[in-house]
């Protein structure tokens, strides 16, 4: 049919279909940036003393639980999640340091979970939105360089599209690269379908290239235990919950069975009220206590005893239980951590940030040096081994 139009009418008929085709990708981002922007924060990290050293995103995967990148907690001490116009409190979850992931728990969150994709299911050229607030904290303590007067205008999410340019393959599964835009702070933020399912946390950017963006797969945030909201093609999410009729019509266990069919008559037939005998007002047990009561009570004293004596020992266990010390991966660059403050040369930013946490207490000052600064050098040693990983890749 297209054949068959006169030469002038093909360049308008195709511009018409161009178009079309801008439109309904530029509907879909609406509708991915509409359906789960409620769910993205923005991090705000701080010292103890409350000033501002970092920022990031953020993404709900669970009741009052969010997840963002393990390094953009690292310079603070003190998390706050910026949703929706409110500032709310957070503290640190649990932390994979090796995948540079971390969940954040905030008790005052109503943000609906994201819904999990499949990242294993994805390939390359699928269309992926970036959502997360790049260089946030350029914008609240900027100083614009030709006023020289500091400028702040309310912190905000921004929206970049793409596609999956490629599935870099790790020790244990696969980077999502894609051309998607991001920036520093964007780190934390969600990479998602169009379907508005979480596909990947925005992680980090090379600088050898354009577009070389990385995204860690979604899977490995669901190994923090966090599964998101139910799929809406799960049959569970379609079924309704039971009613509380359900659970009154099972029969209930032996222990709190009546075997003697006398108290049904009590309970049928009691015995009539008299002012003047007190021991009527017990009802069905007027008559007296059923003998094996007596067996009973004793059997259920001891069990309960035992028990205490039981959970005692395991008290016990857990207190004679001694942590584990730091990740394999991480030993080498602590004792590397260590040796710089031994040779007097240390990072000198990381540590007179820590001295100031620490209010001059050395030993606490040296410690959370080597941590910090070990952790970043994990972070770059990663980074290094994955742009080799990327160079050899697009080697011919």
């Amino acid at each position: 049919m297209f054949a068959k139009l006169p030469r002038s009418a093909k360049p308008g008929l195709f511009a018409l279909l161009v178009a079309i085709c801008l439109q309904g990708h530029a509907e879909s981002a609406n509708n991915v940036y509409a359906q789960v922007s409620r769910s993205v924060g923005i991090v705000l990290v701080s010292t103890f003393e409350g000033q501002l050293v970092g920022s990031g995103s953020a993404v709900t995967v669970g009741p009052q639980t969010m997840v963002t990148n393990h390094h953009v907690l690292l310079p603070g001490h003190r998390y706050q999640i910026y949703m929706g116009g409110s500032i709310l409190d957070a503290d640190a979850g649990i932390c994979d340091n090796t995948q540079d992931l971390c969940l954040v728990s905030v008790p005052k969150l109503e943000a609906r979970a994201v819904e999990f994709a499949d990242a294993d299911k994805f390939s390359v050229g699928d269309a992926v939105y970036a959502i997360g607030a790049p260089n946030e904290i350029g914008n609240i303590v900027g100083v614009s360089q030709a006023t020289r007067q500091k400028s702040y205008s309310p912190p905000q999410l921004s929206l970049s599209n793409g596609l999956i340019t490629a599935l870099r393959p790790v020790e244990d599964g696969k980077i999502i690269q894609t051309n998607a835009a991001i920036s520093p702070g964007s780190s934390g933020g969600g990479l998602f379908d169009s379907s508005g399912r979480l596909v990947g946390i925005t992680t980090f950017a090379m600088r050898s290239g354009q577009g070389l963006n990385m995204a860690l797969p979604v899977n490995w945030v669901a190994r923090l235990g966090v599964t998101g909201s139910p799929r809406t093609t799960d049959t569970t999410a379609q079924t309704p919950m039971p009613a509380p009729m359900a659970v009154e019509r099972m029969a209930p266990p032996p222990t709190v069975a009546e075997p003697e069919p006398m108290t049904r008559e009590t309970e049928v037939k009691p015995t009539p009220a008299t002012p003047s005998a007190p021991q009527d007002k017990t009802g069905a047990w007027s008559g007296g206590v059923p003998s094996y009561v007596w067996i009973a009570v004793p059997i259920m004293l001891l069990l309960i005893w035992l028990m205490r004596g039981r959970r005692k020992d395991d008290y016990d266990d857990a207190v004679d239980f001694v942590p584990a010390g730091p990740p394999p991966a991480l030993q080498p660059f602590m004792s590397a951590a260590e040796k710089e403050l031994d040779q007097n040369s240390p990072d000198l930013n990381l540590w007179n940030l820590v001295i100031a946490d620490c209010k001059g207490n050395m030993d606490a000052a040296r410690r959370s040096y080597v941590e910090r600064r070990a952790a970043r050098l994990l972070s770059e040693e990663k980074d290094r081994q994955w742009a080799a990983a990327a160079r050899q890749s697009q080697t011919p």
